[in-house]
């Protein structure tokens, strides 16, 4: 009976909210990073910037990671976008299509959408600027230019609205963009045309286009999908390392000398302690008289880093409901029903995407 009251009590909601909201030095400990702040006071300025160097050099360093994002940016775009007009004239449609066609072959319409899908996986939001440009060869001269979200900032604010949202201009009723301040170079860059890194223009939210995943009520500026799991690609890559310097270790002749001489600690005889004593490969070695030579064991569980990787990239591409057997590559370890499962949630969210993709980036007005 007492078992199952303390049962019944540990499974209560109401225990478990005032366990969890108790300032224990437990609960202290668990929750010591956690804060108050809103969305925008928690993807300030200087947080997007760390996370947005941290997201691209993990995805530049970790080939998993880079062909994930690859991948997923070719399975949202795929060929690119294509217009279907259906008017009662033949003709007219398909003259129409072409036009659609060709204008998106000169400004590359594809490989823009593709580079600010990934720009909003990596970084957190992908931007296009709608500029005209009178040489294209098209009749229509709208032309869409990618920049990175570096360059959307205010350098210089002269509100204290503009130091709290960085880079916008809010509606002061709907909380919606007004307007977007860019950089006209990348803070980056090593060379500035005009001499002055901190020149911005001014753009109005309707020539903007800007895509980003938003979680909280509030937010207005983007972070990087893969920010929960930052750290696992840390820890991928340190096991790695430690798996490798082990393997190496172990098979290498790397041996410890082991005296029982007296007065051998006293630095009067030949090999003294912490001396390094060099051993040629494939030679068998005859030590003196009262030394003793035992292989260096390096003890490491070699065997558990596949298994370790495949449960750090199983909850890294979890932000990207990116399915387990496309991450790694292979399904050779997987049955043809569960990849088939697995792929069906990466679907639905691509088909979520996709439609968000079609609301955000191509209903231009």
């Amino acid at each position: 009976a007492t078992l199952f009251t303390v049962y019944d009590l540990i499974n209560d909601p109401t225990y478990r909210k005032k366990v969890v909201a108790t300032l224990t030095d437990e609960n202290k400990r668990n929750w010591w990073a956690t804060d108050y702040l809103s969305a925008k006071a928690a993807n300030s300025f200087q947080v997007r910037r760390t996370l947005r160097m941290r997201s691209r050099y993990e995805v530049s360093n970790n080939p998993y990671l880079f062909g994930v994002c690859n991948n997923n940016a070719d399975d949202l775009i795929d060929s690119g976008p294509t217009l279907q007009v259906q008017t009662k004239d033949p003709a007219y449609n398909r003259a129409v299509e072409a036009a659609w066609a060709e204008w998106c072959a000169e400004v590359n319409l594809t490989e823009k959408l593709r580079t600010c899908k990934l720009a909003r996986t990596v970084d957190g939001e992908g931007f296009l600027v709608l500029k005209t440009v009178g040489d294209l060869e098209n009749p229509v001269k709208l032309y869409p230019c990618d920049l990175e979200a570096d360059q959307v900032t205010t350098p210089a604010p002269q509100t204290a609205a503009e130091y709290w949202v960085d880079g916008l201009t809010l509606h002061p009723v709907t909380g919606r963009p007004v307007k977007y301040h860019v950089l006209n170079q990348h803070p980056g860059d090593y060379f500035f045309p005009d001499l002055n890194p901190l020149s911005v223009q001014t753009y109005q939210a309707r020539h903007v286009i800007h895509w980003f995943p938003k979680f909280r009520p509030g937010q207005v500026r983007g972070v990087p999908v893969f920010t929960p799991a930052l750290d696992l690609f840390t820890e991928l890559r340190a096991f790695r390392r430690s798996t490798i310097k082990a393997a190496a270790v172990a098979a290498s002749y790397t041996a410890v000398l082991e005296s029982n001489l007296p007065g051998a600690d006293e630095g009067d005889a030949e090999y003294e302690p912490f001396k390094a004593v060099p051993i040629d490969n494939g030679m068998q070695v005859v030590l003196p008289n009262g030394f003793k030579m035992s292989q260096f064991d390096a003890k490491h569980p070699t065997t558990t880093y596949e298994m370790f990787q495949t449960a750090c990239l199983g909850e890294a591409c979890r932000p990207l409901s990116y399915p387990l057997n496309l991450a790694l590559g292979s399904s050779q370890k997987f049955n043809f029903s569960s990849s088939k499962l697995d792929i069906v949630n990466y679907r639905s969210s691509l088909r979520n995407e996709r439609g968000e993709c079609d609301r955000v980036v191509l209903a231009l007005e």
